[in-house]
Protein backbone atom coordinates (compact mmCIF):
# COMPACT_ATOMS: atom_id res chain seq x y z
CA UNK A 1 0.00 0.00 0.00
CA UNK A 2 2.89 2.39 0.73
CA UNK A 3 3.85 4.56 -2.25
CA UNK A 4 7.53 5.13 -3.14
CA UNK A 5 6.73 8.44 -4.91
CA UNK A 6 7.11 10.70 -1.88
CA UNK A 7 10.51 9.18 -1.00
CA UNK A 8 11.93 9.37 -4.53
CA UNK A 9 14.83 11.86 -4.89
CA UNK A 10 14.22 14.46 -7.58
CA UNK A 11 17.37 16.28 -8.80
CA UNK A 12 15.15 18.81 -10.61
CA UNK A 13 13.70 19.92 -7.27
CA UNK A 14 15.92 22.54 -5.66
CA UNK A 15 15.73 24.85 -2.66
CA UNK A 16 14.45 27.55 -5.04
CA UNK A 17 11.26 25.47 -5.34
CA UNK A 18 10.77 25.27 -1.56
CA UNK A 19 9.05 27.76 0.73
CA UNK A 20 11.71 27.80 3.42
CA UNK A 21 9.66 30.09 5.66
CA UNK A 22 6.84 27.53 5.60
CA UNK A 23 9.34 24.88 6.69
CA UNK A 24 10.27 26.99 9.70
CA UNK A 25 6.65 27.89 10.51
CA UNK A 26 5.71 24.21 10.47
CA UNK A 27 8.56 23.34 12.81
CA UNK A 28 7.66 26.13 15.23
CA UNK A 29 4.05 24.93 15.27
CA UNK A 30 5.19 21.35 15.90
CA UNK A 31 7.26 22.50 18.87
CA UNK A 32 4.31 24.53 20.18
CA UNK A 33 2.08 21.47 19.86
CA UNK A 34 4.57 19.43 21.86
CA UNK A 35 5.29 17.02 19.02
CA UNK A 36 8.76 18.24 18.07
CA UNK A 37 11.68 18.39 20.46
CA UNK A 38 12.30 22.04 21.50
CA UNK A 39 16.02 21.48 21.02
CA UNK A 40 15.50 21.29 17.23
CA UNK A 41 16.68 24.49 15.52
CA UNK A 42 13.48 25.85 13.99
CA UNK A 43 15.36 28.59 12.11
CA UNK A 44 17.53 26.17 10.13
CA UNK A 45 15.22 25.37 7.20
CA UNK A 46 17.69 23.08 5.44
CA UNK A 47 18.41 21.18 8.64
CA UNK A 48 14.67 20.84 9.19
CA UNK A 49 14.22 19.31 5.72
CA UNK A 50 16.76 16.68 6.77
CA UNK A 51 15.03 16.23 10.13
CA UNK A 52 11.71 15.71 8.35
CA UNK A 53 13.44 13.11 6.13
CA UNK A 54 12.73 15.09 2.98
CA UNK A 55 16.31 14.99 1.62
CA UNK A 56 18.71 12.17 0.83
CA UNK A 57 22.38 12.89 0.26
CA UNK A 58 21.51 16.54 -0.25
CA UNK A 59 18.84 15.79 -2.89
CA UNK A 60 15.25 16.80 -2.16
CA UNK A 61 12.54 14.14 -2.28
CA UNK A 62 9.21 14.57 -4.05
CA UNK A 63 7.50 14.74 -0.67
CA UNK A 64 9.25 18.05 0.03
CA UNK A 65 7.32 19.65 -2.83
CA UNK A 66 3.99 18.34 -1.52
CA UNK A 67 4.61 19.81 1.92
CA UNK A 68 6.62 22.93 1.20
CA UNK A 69 6.62 23.65 -2.55
CA UNK A 70 6.30 27.29 -3.59
CA UNK A 71 4.90 28.89 -6.75
CA UNK A 72 7.91 27.61 -8.71
CA UNK A 73 6.79 24.01 -8.05
CA UNK A 74 3.66 24.23 -10.20
CA UNK A 75 5.10 21.71 -12.67
CA UNK A 76 3.92 19.04 -10.23
CA UNK A 77 0.36 18.35 -11.47
CA UNK A 78 -0.40 16.63 -8.15
CA UNK A 79 -0.11 19.93 -6.28
CA UNK A 80 -3.60 21.12 -7.17
CA UNK A 81 -7.16 20.96 -5.91
CA UNK A 82 -10.21 21.37 -8.15
CA UNK A 83 -13.26 22.83 -6.42
CA UNK A 84 -16.82 23.21 -7.61
CA UNK A 85 -20.06 24.55 -6.18
CA UNK A 86 -23.05 23.14 -8.02
CA UNK A 87 -26.69 24.04 -8.42
CA UNK A 88 -28.83 21.23 -7.06
CA UNK A 89 -27.59 17.66 -6.62
CA UNK A 90 -25.77 17.01 -9.91
CA UNK A 91 -22.67 18.45 -11.56
CA UNK A 92 -24.50 19.79 -14.61
CA UNK A 93 -24.50 23.45 -13.56
CA UNK A 94 -21.54 25.25 -11.94
CA UNK A 95 -22.18 28.16 -9.61
CA UNK A 96 -18.49 28.52 -8.75
CA UNK A 97 -15.44 26.73 -10.09
CA UNK A 98 -11.84 27.08 -8.89
CA UNK A 99 -8.51 25.37 -9.52
CA UNK A 100 -5.74 26.16 -7.02
CA UNK A 101 -2.10 25.06 -7.05
CA UNK A 102 0.28 24.96 -4.12
CA UNK A 103 1.66 22.91 -1.25
CA UNK A 104 -0.60 20.95 1.08
CA UNK A 105 -0.93 23.82 3.57
CA UNK A 106 -2.09 26.25 0.87
CA UNK A 107 -4.45 23.67 -0.63
CA UNK A 108 -5.98 22.98 2.78
CA UNK A 109 -6.52 26.69 3.44
CA UNK A 110 -8.09 27.25 0.02
CA UNK A 111 -10.34 24.18 0.25
CA UNK A 112 -11.61 25.11 3.73
CA UNK A 113 -12.22 28.70 2.60
CA UNK A 114 -14.26 27.35 -0.32
CA UNK A 115 -16.37 25.28 2.08
CA UNK A 116 -16.96 28.25 4.39
CA UNK A 117 -17.93 30.37 1.39
CA UNK A 118 -20.53 27.97 -0.02
CA UNK A 119 -21.91 25.95 2.90
CA UNK A 120 -24.79 27.36 4.93
CA UNK A 121 -24.50 28.30 8.57
CA UNK A 122 -26.87 26.72 11.07
CA UNK A 123 -27.61 28.32 14.42
CA UNK A 124 -27.99 26.41 17.67
CA UNK A 125 -29.60 27.93 20.74
CA UNK A 126 -27.88 26.65 23.84
CA UNK A 127 -28.13 27.61 27.48
CA UNK A 128 -27.02 31.16 26.82
CA UNK A 129 -28.37 34.23 25.07
CA UNK A 130 -25.94 34.09 22.15
CA UNK A 131 -26.45 31.73 19.23
CA UNK A 132 -23.71 29.26 18.30
CA UNK A 133 -23.28 29.25 14.53
CA UNK A 134 -21.71 26.33 12.71
CA UNK A 135 -21.45 25.01 9.18
CA UNK A 136 -24.20 22.61 8.13
CA UNK A 137 -21.38 20.09 7.62
CA UNK A 138 -19.07 20.30 10.68
CA UNK A 139 -15.85 22.14 9.89
CA UNK A 140 -13.79 19.61 11.86
CA UNK A 141 -15.18 16.78 9.72
CA UNK A 142 -14.43 18.66 6.50
CA UNK A 143 -10.91 19.45 7.68
CA UNK A 144 -10.25 15.82 8.62
CA UNK A 145 -11.56 14.54 5.29
CA UNK A 146 -9.50 17.05 3.30
CA UNK A 147 -6.26 16.48 5.17
CA UNK A 148 -6.69 12.73 4.69
CA UNK A 149 -7.28 13.29 0.98
CA UNK A 150 -4.03 15.21 0.63
CA UNK A 151 -1.98 13.08 3.04
CA UNK A 152 -3.00 9.62 1.85
CA UNK A 153 -3.67 10.08 -1.86
CA UNK A 154 -1.66 8.18 -4.48
CA UNK A 155 0.88 10.73 -5.69
CA UNK A 156 2.00 8.42 -8.50
CA UNK A 157 -1.37 9.30 -10.04
CA UNK A 158 -1.22 12.81 -11.53
CA UNK A 159 -4.94 13.48 -11.07
CA UNK A 160 -5.88 16.13 -8.52
CA UNK A 161 -7.94 16.09 -5.35
CA UNK A 162 -11.53 17.11 -6.12
CA UNK A 163 -13.90 19.00 -3.81
CA UNK A 164 -17.56 19.37 -4.80
CA UNK A 165 -20.27 21.15 -2.84
CA UNK A 166 -23.84 20.18 -3.77
CA UNK A 167 -27.19 21.18 -2.29
CA UNK A 168 -27.39 17.92 -0.32
CA UNK A 169 -23.78 16.81 0.23
CA UNK A 170 -20.06 17.48 -0.01
CA UNK A 171 -17.87 15.12 -2.04
CA UNK A 172 -14.10 14.87 -1.64
CA UNK A 173 -12.27 12.58 -4.03
CA UNK A 174 -8.60 11.67 -4.07
CA UNK A 175 -6.66 9.30 -6.36
CA UNK A 176 -5.72 5.90 -4.99
CA UNK A 177 -7.24 2.60 -4.01
CA UNK A 178 -8.71 1.84 -0.61
CA UNK A 179 -6.51 -0.10 1.86
CA UNK A 180 -7.23 -3.80 1.48
CA UNK A 181 -6.59 -4.37 5.20
CA UNK A 182 -9.64 -2.31 6.19
CA UNK A 183 -13.14 -3.71 5.71
CA UNK A 184 -16.44 -1.83 5.64
CA UNK A 185 -17.60 -3.46 8.89
CA UNK A 186 -14.86 -1.66 10.82
CA UNK A 187 -14.66 1.41 8.60
CA UNK A 188 -15.34 3.96 11.34
CA UNK A 189 -13.51 2.22 14.16
CA UNK A 190 -10.25 0.74 12.86
CA UNK A 191 -7.54 -0.22 15.39
CA UNK A 192 -4.77 2.37 15.44
CA UNK A 193 -2.17 -0.37 15.02
CA UNK A 194 -3.63 -1.13 11.58
CA UNK A 195 -2.92 2.38 10.28
CA UNK A 196 -0.58 2.17 7.28
CA UNK A 197 -0.17 5.60 5.66
CA UNK A 198 0.48 5.48 1.93
CA UNK A 199 2.85 8.46 2.34
CA UNK A 200 4.46 8.10 5.79
CA UNK A 201 6.88 11.03 5.40
CA UNK A 202 4.12 13.43 4.45
CA UNK A 203 1.83 12.01 7.14
CA UNK A 204 4.53 12.35 9.80
CA UNK A 205 5.06 16.06 9.15
CA UNK A 206 1.30 16.69 9.15
CA UNK A 207 1.05 14.77 12.42
CA UNK A 208 3.86 16.80 13.99
CA UNK A 209 2.05 20.08 13.29
CA UNK A 210 -1.25 18.50 14.43
CA UNK A 211 -3.03 18.59 11.09
CA UNK A 212 -3.38 14.84 11.59
CA UNK A 213 -4.48 14.15 15.15
CA UNK A 214 -4.04 10.38 15.54
CA UNK A 215 -3.19 7.90 12.78
CA UNK A 216 -5.94 5.43 12.04
CA UNK A 217 -8.80 7.45 13.57
CA UNK A 218 -9.69 9.89 10.78
CA UNK A 219 -12.92 8.24 9.66
CA UNK A 220 -14.03 7.85 13.25
CA UNK A 221 -13.43 11.55 13.86
CA UNK A 222 -15.52 12.42 10.79
CA UNK A 223 -18.37 10.15 11.87
CA UNK A 224 -18.29 11.52 15.41
CA UNK A 225 -18.35 15.14 14.29
CA UNK A 226 -21.33 14.44 12.02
Amino acid sequence: FESPWESTPNPKLTLDHIDLEEVKRTARKAVHMGRLDPSVDTEDAIGLLDHFRLRENGVLLNGAAVLFGNDKSVWYPQLEVKMGWFHGTTDREFLDNRHVSGNVFKLMDEAMAFCFKHLNLSAKIGGKLERDEALEVPAAALREALVNAFAHRDYDDTRTVYLAVYADRVEIKSPGGFPTTLDLEHLYNPPVCDSRPRNPRIARVLYLCKMIETWGRGLGVIAGEC
